[in-house]
């Protein structure tokens, strides 16, 4: 035997496999604990798709509550009926109609596909494949989260710890201070998360409060150090108000702080934002940030107003709004924008 820890752990894996696709549930309860339960396997697909292999609508009844009763066990260690096998498996279950490859096919999929192939071909509804499948299918249907064996799940625990910490203002060492009033937080927390506030670098010594003054609303700092703790907006404020100027606030401190996490998830919520009343800030933004393909979207809602307001009636506009007023209102780096934009295909009025 290999004494290489990769190959005795692919071959530990290949034999829990084994076990689950021989129903040998004895063996496979002993080494539980060392068993990925929500792994892929290119040979195999996922522990619940080697469980429902092998011929076992042919086998024996003791032998099909054998692998219920495993299927459960499996799902409550972590195993997910939803999770698909690699493209690349290629094996396949044999049903009395058809067979069904499980590359691509999760252990719930496969099921209702079979039973649906089944009636396809009209395969008694009161045969024993079709009620082994429809006893899977609610085994699989019933299915609630299960922890992985291990790590602790962070939906369990760790952002109602964050909550209660970010709450705890006597522990703070760290201050936003904005026109409308301070958002505490900790350095240790801001460090980590972000690398680019200038007051972090230049704190002189543990013991400090540290004060960093921000161009922001209290409210958009409000909703950064919940992001930053809860991963949530702020309980109780509003986001998307008016011409959500706070979400563009928060996106912009995103930016100039370095908060990568927040980055992705708040340039869809400025995507999906976009209309004529927002257009002024989410394009200024996307101006001094040079964000692709936000930008792309300000061209594309820009062409099509444009176009819009050319040729159709101002009832039928996507505002009540002229092109030349909406234009008329932006600042002066958005209207340069525009003009850019629209140069094309006709001369920007003056």
């Amino acid at each position: 035997m290999s004494s290489n820890p990769s190959v005795l752990h692919e071959q530990f894996n290949d034999q829990v496999f084994s076990w689950l696709y021989n129903g040998e549930d004895i063996s496979v309860r002993q080494r539980s604990l060392l068993f990925d339960w929500q792994q892929r396997n290119d040979t195999w697909g996922t522990p619940l798709l080697a469980i429902l292999s092998g011929n076992l609508w042919e086998a024996p009844e003791w032998m099909f509550h054998r692998k219920v009763a495993l299927a459960r066990w499996a799902i409550g260690l972590g195993a997910r009926p939803e999770h698909h096998a690699p493209l690349v498996c290629e094996w396949w279950i044999e049903f009395p109609w058809e067979d069904v490859v499980l590359g691509g096919n999760s252990a719930i999929s496969l099921v209702s596909n079979a039973l649906y192939l089944g009636a396809e071909n009209d395969y008694p509804h009161t045969s024993i494949a079709m009620l082994r499948l429809r006893v899977f299918r609610e085994v699989f249907a019933a299915a609630t989260f299960a922890p992985t064996m291990h790590r602790v799940d962070v939906r369990a625990s760790v952002p109602q710890l964050w909550e209660r910490i970010l709450k705890d203002t006597s522990s703070t060492d760290f201050e936003f201070v904005t026109a409308s009033g301070s958002v505490r937080a900790h350095v240790a927390v801001l460090r980590e998360a972000c690398p680019s506030l200038p007051s972090i670098k230049a704190r002189s010594s543990p013991g400090d409060i540290v004060r960093e003054e921000v161009p922001y609303s209290q409210a958009a700092m409000k909703h950064f150090t919940s992001l930053l703790y809860c991963g949530c907006f702020a309980e109780g404020l509003q986001i998307y108000e008016g011409d959500c100027s706070t979400l563009v606030e928060l996106a912009d401190a995103a930016f100039c702080f370095s908060a990568q996490a927040f980055i992705p998830m708040l340039s869809m919520h400025l995507r999906c934002q976009l209309q004529q009343e927002s257009f002024g800030p989410i394009c200024s933004f996307a101006l001094r940030h040079g964000h692709d393909t936000l930008l792309d979207d300000c061209r594309y809602f820009a062409r099509r107003f444009f176009a819009e307001d050319r040729v159709l009636a101002t009832s039928h506009r996507i505002g009540t709004e002229s092109w030349q007023d909406f234009c008329d209102r932006m600042p002066s780096s958005v209207q340069r924008f525009l003009r850019a934009e629209v140069s094309s295909e006709h001369r920007f009025a003056e």
